[in-house]
């Protein structure tokens, strides 16, 4: 176990990080490591950014999630399912989707073939509540294509 401590970050029941942009509040900011999922397409993620991501991860909790320690040590279906569960219940677009994309983005950069598909599928999530970012729509569709017989990155 870790000796320092863990940085914990939630969805609480019933937020939405979106509700400020439709009050006519200043959009989120898009910056820093953990927005990789919704920047870079398959394939673009290089080495020290893939390192820096997984050592991010590794020194944080997710409140209320068990299976969280599992995703982040590579279980893809767990992994999945909280991915989709955070994407449905808080939004694309709230700290707590953003790690768990980042996890999914890990997975698919080292060959797991779930993950593009729910990075997708958030990505259309967020694109529904971005209205007019197109880049989102042709990102989403990046990760929607089959891969090429390129051969996965191994650790």
């Amino acid at each position: 176990m870790r000796s320092d401590p863990a940085r914990i970050l939630s969805c609480p029941a019933g937020q939405r990080a979106g509700r400020a942009s439709r009050r006519g509040a200043s959009r989120r900011v898009d910056a820093g490591p953990l927005a990789a999922w919704r920047t870079r397409a398959p394939g673009e993620l290089g080495r020290l950014e893939e390192t820096a991501l997984a050592r991010l991860l590794a020194a944080i909790s997710l409140l209320g999630e068990p299976r969280w320690p599992a995703a982040r040590s590579g279980d893809a279906a767990a992994a999945a399912a909280i991915a989709i569960r955070h994407v449905r219940s808080c939004g694309a677009d709230s700290s707590a989707s953003d790690l768990v994309m980042v996890n999914l983005l890990l997975l698919a950069e080292r060959g797991d073939p779930t993950a593009p598909a729910v990075i997708a599928y958030a990505l259309r999530a967020l694109a529904r509540r971005r209205a007019g970012d197109r880049g989102l729509l042709r990102l989403a569709a990046r990760w929607a294509r089959p891969r090429s017989h390129e051969s996965p990155r191994r650790r």
